[in-house]
Protein backbone atom coordinates (compact mmCIF):
# COMPACT_ATOMS: atom_id res chain seq x y z
CA UNK A 1 0.00 0.00 0.00
CA UNK A 2 3.11 2.15 0.60
CA UNK A 3 4.12 1.84 -2.43
CA UNK A 4 0.72 2.77 -4.16
CA UNK A 5 0.66 6.32 -2.23
CA UNK A 6 4.16 6.96 -3.04
CA UNK A 7 3.73 6.59 -6.86
CA UNK A 8 0.39 8.42 -6.85
CA UNK A 9 2.57 11.52 -4.58
CA UNK A 10 5.57 10.95 -7.10
CA UNK A 11 3.20 11.26 -10.31
CA UNK A 12 1.89 14.21 -9.34
CA UNK A 13 -1.56 13.21 -8.67
CA UNK A 14 -2.08 15.14 -5.54
CA UNK A 15 -1.53 19.02 -6.54
CA UNK A 16 0.66 20.61 -3.54
CA UNK A 17 2.21 17.85 -2.65
CA UNK A 18 5.95 16.24 -3.33
CA UNK A 19 7.80 12.92 -2.50
CA UNK A 20 10.93 13.97 -0.48
CA UNK A 21 11.49 11.00 1.60
CA UNK A 22 10.59 7.35 1.86
CA UNK A 23 10.63 5.08 5.26
CA UNK A 24 12.16 1.19 4.89
CA UNK A 25 13.50 1.49 1.80
CA UNK A 26 14.88 -1.85 1.56
CA UNK A 27 11.05 -3.12 0.51
CA UNK A 28 11.20 -0.14 -2.61
CA UNK A 29 11.95 -1.07 -5.62
CA UNK A 30 14.34 1.63 -6.31
CA UNK A 31 12.35 3.27 -8.96
CA UNK A 32 12.26 6.65 -7.01
CA UNK A 33 13.99 9.95 -7.64
CA UNK A 34 17.78 10.27 -6.96
CA UNK A 35 16.27 13.38 -4.87
CA UNK A 36 13.90 10.98 -2.51
CA UNK A 37 15.66 10.33 0.15
CA UNK A 38 15.83 6.85 2.06
CA UNK A 39 15.34 5.94 5.86
CA UNK A 40 15.40 3.11 7.53
CA UNK A 41 12.49 3.58 9.81
CA UNK A 42 9.81 5.41 10.13
CA UNK A 43 10.52 6.94 13.07
CA UNK A 44 13.94 7.71 11.77
CA UNK A 45 12.63 9.89 8.87
CA UNK A 46 9.78 11.49 11.65
CA UNK A 47 13.09 12.80 13.54
CA UNK A 48 14.32 13.98 10.64
CA UNK A 49 14.15 17.36 9.16
CA UNK A 50 13.72 16.13 5.60
CA UNK A 51 9.55 16.52 5.58
CA UNK A 52 7.06 18.99 6.56
CA UNK A 53 4.54 16.03 6.60
CA UNK A 54 3.85 12.29 6.81
CA UNK A 55 1.71 10.30 4.79
CA UNK A 56 1.68 6.94 7.10
CA UNK A 57 1.16 3.72 5.43
CA UNK A 58 1.37 1.08 7.56
CA UNK A 59 -0.56 -2.04 9.09
CA UNK A 60 -3.10 -0.19 11.41
CA UNK A 61 -1.47 -1.15 14.04
CA UNK A 62 0.95 0.83 14.29
CA UNK A 63 -0.91 4.21 12.60
CA UNK A 64 -1.47 5.43 16.07
CA UNK A 65 2.32 5.49 18.02
CA UNK A 66 3.53 6.91 14.19
CA UNK A 67 1.02 9.60 14.12
CA UNK A 68 1.28 10.61 17.83
CA UNK A 69 5.58 10.73 16.83
CA UNK A 70 4.70 12.87 14.11
CA UNK A 71 2.14 15.66 15.41
CA UNK A 72 4.84 15.45 18.71
CA UNK A 73 7.41 16.19 15.80
CA UNK A 74 5.67 18.85 14.25
CA UNK A 75 4.65 17.18 11.33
Amino acid sequence: MGKAHAATVAEGHVPGLRLTALANCESADGHWAPTVSCFQSAEALIDSTAVDAVLVATPHASHRDLCIRALQAGL
